[in-house]
């Protein structure tokens, strides 16, 4: 007879009396079945209201109340995830439910109890010779759910009963590394004096405690799995480290204890990216002077093709350390952006500074529109800025016309706003440049066979190009001193 299948027994039934009010209905059942379900049903109201009382009444040896049954009372109050029923769940135990039991999702008793950090129900549980090493669907056992939710006390009952420390549910997960995952530092320490616990455990995709421990910055567990041998160079999803983690978190404690632990500074994640340029993209100020000074490679390039130089030219006090050790001033990115570059669109003048006694490049076109940093200087209306690469160029030997040719093809208007910033800074290159073409004439002579149009066109002299003797095509090509010998014929003429 379908009615007395276990099953129904334990689960349907219950449904049933607390939907209905058949007395002919329950009397049939408990002819099927040999129970009292009036005793039954009244033992689960006085769980429901707590009355340990009223259930030690119903539960004497006279009444038809089997283990079965009494164990689907011992989950109702299991269910309640509260230490006040501890009173009723000692009573349900003492007359023979089953301390294993589960719920019906298939969750052991123990498990819920140490889910829901009820010490007092799981140390019936212990005393009543529950198995400790009954899990959940998902393999998780009292002990990991306890180490999850940071229950030391329901912990510790757990391993002092001894539960096995080592178990892994189906994600190849121990205790100790939900412990740190959960970010539980108190259970994670309770773990690791326990003999015997795996601290080099990783789960089906390669992490570590320590990678858990990187990833909140927890220095307190970092430093109790490093003392006892966790090793700090495995690779976790996408081949991050430890120490890569805690350089882009920019925990710069964790990033010295990982160093005097050898954590390895060269290697690099599935994105190309060293523990030296995630801290340096990130702007991460104190992880980055201690990389540089453990010995990182300063000229490891991402995958754009930039340094940790590129993304640190904000910091004038970072752009000096990464040349002292040997930064490269003219790494170009894929984006055709360098140092001097960025320096000048930004208005790092001290970085500027920096660069250039480094002896930088300030005549190679950058940015989307292959623009100089003077070009980008002036469009920014940084006057300091425009002044300072000016002055180098021109120290440096930059021609006059090449400069002046570059400011020609600029569309000024179309990058510049009309501060007086920008203004000036116009005024003064402008200015500049007329008295250099105008009072040293003997420095252009060098520049011979250039566009005279470029070379002389902010001069006064422009006015006598068009009355030299010579067709037009012609006029853009003739030399210095050919020009210099028609200007004086043109002279004496006149």
């Amino acid at each position: 007879m379908v009615l007395s299948y276990p099953w129904f027994t334990n689960r349907v039934v219950i449904l049933v009396l607390e939907s209905l009010e058949s007395l002919a209905l329950v009397a049939v059942l408990e002819y099927y079945s040999n129970i009292d379900f009036f005793c039954f049903f009244t033992s689960l109201e006085a769980v429901d209201q707590n009355d340990s009382a009223h259930l030690e009444e119903l539960l004497c040896p006279r009444l038809k109340v089997h283990v079965k049954e009494m164990t689907s009372v011992l989950e109702r109050a299991v269910m309640k995830r509260s230490d006040t029923y501890a009173d009723c769940i000692q009573i349900l135990l003492s007359h023979g439910a089953n301390p294993d039991g589960r719920n019906g999702a298939g969750t052991p008793f123990v498990v819920l109890a140490a889910d829901a950090g009820c010490l007092q129900i799981l140390q019936l549980l212990v005393k009543a010779n529950c198995c400790l090493s009954r899990c959940r669907e998902d393999g998780a056992t009292a002990l990991h759910r306890a180490a999850w939710h940071g229950h030391l006390a329901c912990l510790e009952e757990v391993m002092d009963a001894g539960a096995q420390v080592n178990s892994k549910d189906v994600q190849n997960r121990t205790p100790l590394l939900v412990a740190a995952q959960g970010n539980k530092t108190d259970c994670v320490l309770a773990l690791l004096r326990t003999p015997g616990c795996d601290v080099s455990v990783e789960d089906d995709v390669s992490r570590t405690p320590l990678f858990w421990a990187a990833a909140f910055s927890n220095l307190v567990t970092m430093k109790a799995l490093i003392d006892r041998g966790c090793p700090v160079n495995v690779q976790g999803p996408e081949s991050v480290t430890s120490l890569m983690i805690s350089a882009e978190v920019g925990n710069d404690a964790a990033v010295e204890l990982l160093l005097q632990s050898t954590a390895q500074t060269e290697h690099r994640d599935s994105n190309y990216q060293t523990a030296l340029l995630l801290a340096a993209s990130n702007q991460n100020v104190v992880c980055v002077e201690k990389l540089v000074a453990s010995g990182a490679s300063v000229n490891a390039l991402d995958r754009n093709g930039a340094t940790a130089l590129v993304h640190l030219v904000h910091s004038a006090s970072l752009v000096e350390t990464l040349l002292q050790n040997g930064a490269y001033p003219d790494i170009v990115t894929c984006d055709n952006l360098y140092p001097m570059w960025i320096a000048a669109e930004k208005n790092y003048c001290q970085s500027a500074v920096l660069l250039l006694r480094s002896n930088c490049k300030v005549t190679v076109p950058g940015g989307p529109e292959n623009k100089l940093p003077l070009q980008m200087a002036l469009y920014g209306g940084h006057v300091v800025m425009v002044k300072l690469l000016f002055t180098v160029m021109v120290a440096k030997g930059t021609p006059m016309q090449w400069i002046m040719g570059y400011l020609a093809e600029g569309n000024f208007e179309a990058h510049s706003q009309t501060s007086r910033d920008v203004l000036t800074a116009k005024t003064w290159l402008e200015t500049n440049l007329l008295e250099l073409s105008a009072c040293k004439p003997l420095s252009l002579k060098c520049l011979a066979r250039k566009s005279i149009r470029n070379l002389f066109g902010p001069c006064r002299m422009l006015a006598k190009i068009g009355t030299l003797p010579l067709p037009v095509a012609l006029k853009k090509y003739v030399s210095l001193d050919e020009l210099n010998q028609l200007l004086d014929q043109t002279d004496e003429g006149t």
